[in-house]
Order: C-alpha cells, then structure tokens, then sequence
C-alpha cells in the first residue's frame, strides 16, 4: 500500500515498503524520489528490511500509486500517550489518525504487524518516527506489545475538532549523514503549536534529538522529530554500516541553520485529504537479506563487494555480446 495525507499544498507520504537495503541498490531510492517531488515530506512505516524494494521499476511503482484525495477530512485536536519505553504522538482527524511512534531510548524498524494490527482498529497509520539510535538493536517482543497497547489507547481516546492552521518549509541539504533533505510542517490548532521535523537519514542520534526538542519547546512549540530510513549513506550490513543523523558536526550545523531561518508564519487553514492505494511489487525478501548480512559477517565486506562487483560485470557483458554468462 501507499498511504497519503494532504495538508493544503503539502502531501505527507508513507508506504509499506522499506527504503533499502543499502546506497542506492533498490528502495534506497525510495525516499530520493519522494522527496524530489515539490511539497513533500516522507515518513516511515512500520516496516523491516524483508520489504526492501528489488528494482526502480519497482520504486516507480510506489511514486505511480500516491493519491490522496480519496476522502476530504476534518481536523482534530493532537494529543500524546506515553508508555515505559515509547510515546505515540496522535494527530486524529474525523476519519482517521496519523500515530507517531518515538522511542524514548531507542528505536529501529517496527515490524509490520504494528500497522496490521492498528488496520483492525480503524483507518490509523502508524509511523515508526525513526528518531532514537542504538548500535546493534532490534524491537522486542515484549516493545511491540507496549506499542501496541499506545496505539490502542490513542485509537480509543476521544479528540474534540479544532481549526487547524499550517505552514511549510522543505529544503536540500548536504552533510556527512544527512541524504538530502530537511522538512518543516507547522501545524497550529487554536493556539496549540506543534511542528512535524523530518531528517532525511538512517535513524537520529538521541542527544541530537533533545537538542532539536529543547530548540522548538523553548517557542512554546510541541515537536515531533522523525527521520525517514533512507539507506542512500548506508552500507553493509546495513545493521551496522551506518552512523545517524548528529553523529558528525556537519549534520548539526545543517539542521540548525535551517531551523534558525525564518519560518512562515502558519495562517493558512487548509483543504485536508487522505488516500490510500494497493501496489503490489518485488521485495528482496527476508532470506535473501539474511544471507547477504551474514555473509558479510562471515568473510568480510571487501568479499562481498567484489561479488557484486562479478555480477555486474556479467550483465554488462551480457548486455554487450547479448549472451547470458552463467
């Protein structure tokens, strides 16, 4: 599926599918071609490295089934439910509710049956804000329960309407972690300030994060700070070959200067719309990444680069002589 909430101008996308598994090698162009488009902002699903996207056909696909205008919304008022070790921050609206899962210490690549299990409780998506790395971790069974019992309560709890108001600022940035971009959605309710911040990269280092949440609350603004998974600075394996977002003083000196230009103020009140669209494609598969990691693991990243190195040089030669080399 591929999900789309509009907000005036502005359409927040997420989708099924996982931005990687590395560089630019499948759906690690996923997050590029959303975020060239004018006016977008990519969050990430609850989705795993078994749903990495096979081809640029594939990723065509994705951009090809965007639609959000399927049913015109009304907003209503956000509100927070924080458990041990996550926070959701729901945004609802009269017919449906956007869920941002933070990690309070940590956070990586929530599995998928979070969002199935948010479909049996009405038109919800979940977002995995991608906002608190940790070398080496993966989600638990007993997290994924915790988070599921937030997204219940946030699914139960009543929200009143409220006018809301926004703005929007997206711009191309360039740093050691950061893959391309940085967005800024204002949204206003009555009064009530919230600012939706995305970093385009492979998950967000935690102080960095606070340092980011202390700049907006000093404003009286209630932040939401997520990264979006792009896998275009990650290498192999991908569990390990990657640093996050305000790891290098690149990362930190590029979001701040964004964040210290003037911002529109949010005035507009906007037409508000949500679509959701099937797509089927090619993933890579759990089996398939498993044993890419592991060999890695086990002989070594330059092994591994020179058999793919191989490979390509086959095709090419195939493509030349218009013979298969097996």
């Amino acid at each position: 599926w591929v999900r789309c909430l509009s907000i005036g101008d502005v359409r927040v996308i997420a989708n099924a599918f996982h931005p990687g598994p590395l560089r630019n090698v499948g759906g690690a162009r996923l997050v590029h071609r959303v975020l060239e488009q004018p006016r977008t902002m990519y969050l990430h699903s609850a989705t795993t490295h078994d749903r990495n996207v096979v081809s640029a056909a594939d990723v065509e696909a994705v951009i090809q089934h965007i639609s959000c205008g399927d049913v015109e919304l009304q907003a209503h008022r956000p509100f927070c439910i924080e458990g041990d070790e996550f926070t959701v921050t729901a945004f609802p609206f009269d017919a449906f509710r956007l869920l941002i899962v933070s990690g309070t210490t940590m956070i990586d690549d929530l599995p998928p049956e979070v969002q199935e299990y948010a479909d049996s409780l009405g038109e919800i998506l979940v977002v995995d804000a991608h906002n608190a790395y940790r070398k080496e971790y993966d989600v638990t069974a007993a997290q994924v329960e915790e988070i599921k019992s937030l997204i219940r309560q946030a699914a139960e709890t009543e929200a009143e309407p409220a006018a809301m108001r926004y703005a929007f600022r997206k711009k191309a940035v360039a740093s050691q972690n950061i893959c391309g971009y940085l967005a800024l959605l204002r949204l206003d309710y009555d009064g009530e300030r919230y600012a939706l911040f995305m970093i385009d990269a492979n998950n967000i280092d935690l102080s960095f994060r606070r340092d980011i949440e202390v700049f907006f609350e000093e404003q009286d603004i209630q932040p939401v700070v997520v990264s979006t998974d792009n896998h275009a600075k990650t290498g192999m394996p991908p569990s390990l070959e990657y640093q996050p977002a305000g790891d290098h003083p690149s990362d930190v000196s590029a979001v701040f200067e964004f964040l210290e230009e003037r911002d529109p103020r949010a005035t507009i009140e906007p037409v508000i719309s949500y679509g959701k669209q099937s797509v089927a494609i090619n993933v890579i598969g759990e089996h398939f990444f498993n044993d890419l990691e592991g060999a890695v693991r086990s002989i070594g990243k330059q092994a591994v680069i020179l058999f793919f190195f191989v490979i390509s040089l086959q095709l090419i030669l195939a493509m030349l002589t218009g013979f298969a080399l097996v």
